[in-house]
């Protein structure tokens, strides 16, 4: 085996090093690159760069030092040699030397390639709540730094180097509740017209409810809630098999910057934009080759239950909820969508994804029609 060196990247290996992370990363990344040489740390053997870790440093605020871990990446021929684990090491040790107070990384939640290892080194997500109790007016630099506005299915895992323990990220009940609450307020808000594109006289569901009776009111207050417990409901029951199909451990998780959009959206035209968070496979033992038709199936499953739930719902924004959400899960798969379950349909071939959009679209048009 060769022998392998990890130092700071050196000025006459930064175009060799951008051009292996061309050929390791999807080219629709390439806007988000960035390559810090007095923070990036790579491997080479017999004078070839094999291996990078990009790190950022940077003071969030008087408190918070951050080493922020952003890409990682190996030669294609090189990978299975325990390069990723080596470069991780290597950067906790840098950064720690650097004084950093905490170490994060994003990593989308079908992705136990990337976080398997953070995991390995005790990272774990960071929930909103503590993102905000820790970075306070610096998390959006942190969310600046980190390119993650507007990601979704992205969670931040979170080291600290302080004698500070952080809780992890709530999940299933706890962090369905949230959901379901955070995405029913948003909703209010949108049907009592509490938005700029309403103030301009504009908003075309500016009609008031408040002749509805009560039942039928509570029923379009309630359609976020219903169209959201119905998908996640769905792909639990999936992931618990048959007889004939292996259970699978699942776990809840809510998003978190997800809500920025959600939140501009709601208050500037009035769009009930969902924010559903995902069912995730519990742990990091698994690759996501070996579980890519479970996830298009639990994906499709929950499609079928978001389409039925829309045939007892109200036509308006309550259906409108439910079906930007179908839409969301069968159309939309690339960064920053990456949560949404298109992106699980989409890994199991043109064919299947083909075909459920074919279906998708149909059902929605009808839906809208009648």
């Amino acid at each position: 085996m060769s022998a392998y060196t990890i130092a700071l990247i050196r000025d006459k290996q930064i175009e060799e090093t951008k051009a292996l992370m061309s050929r390791c990363f999807d080219a629709k990344y390439a806007s988000i690159f960035y390559l810090h040489p007095e923070s990036t740390l790579v491997v080479t053997s017999e004078n070839r760069v094999v291996a990078g870790i990009n790190l950022d440093i940077y003071q969030v605020n008087k408190k918070v030092k951050m080493g922020y871990i952003g890409w990682l990446y190996t030669d294609k021929d090189q990978r299975g040699n325990g390069l990723a684990g080596k470069l991780l090491k290597e950067a906790i040790r840098f950064l720690t030397e650097q004084r950093c107070t905490s170490l994060s990384a994003c990593v989308e939640g079908d992705n136990p390639a990337s976080f398997k290892q953070l995991a390995l080194e005790g990272f774990t997500i960071l929930g909103l709540k503590d993102q905000l109790k820790l970075f306070r007016l610096g998390t959006a630099k942190v969310y600046h730094h980190a390119s993650r506005f507007f990601d979704m299915g992205y969670f931040l895992w979170h080291k600290s180097l302080t004698d500070e323990n952080m809780p992890q990220a709530a999940t299933d009940a706890r962090a369905l509740l949230i959901t379901l609450l955070g995405n029913t307020i948003l909703f209010f808000c949108c049907l009592r017209g509490w938005n700029l594109l309403n103030l301009l006289g504009l908003y075309p569901f500016s009609r008031s409810y408040a002749s509805l009776a009560t039942d039928q009111y509570m029923l379009i207050v309630a359609a976020p809630a219903i169209f959201l417990l119905a998908r996640t409901a769905s792909m639990a029951l999936f992931a618990k098999g048959t007889r004939k199909r292996k259970r699978v451990e699942v776990v809840y998780r809510g998003w978190d910057t997800a809500w920025i959009g959600a939140l501009l959206l709601t208050f500037t035209i009035g769009f009930p934009f969902p924010v559903p968070g995902n069912m995730y496979i519990k742990g990091h033992d698994w690759n996501i080759h070996g579980k890519t038709a479970f996830l298009a199936r639990m994906a499709i499953r929950s499609q079928g239950a978001l389409l039925l739930a829309a045939l007892f719902i109200p036509k308006g924004l309550a259906l409108l909820f439910g079906l930007a959400l179908v839409v969301l899960d069968g159309f939309f798969s690339l960064y920053p969508f990456c949560g949404f379950n298109a992106s699980r349909i989409k890994r199991m071939g043109a064919k299947t994804y083909g075909l459920s959009l074919a279906i998708t679209l149909a059902v929605v048009l009808l839906l809208l029609v009648y």
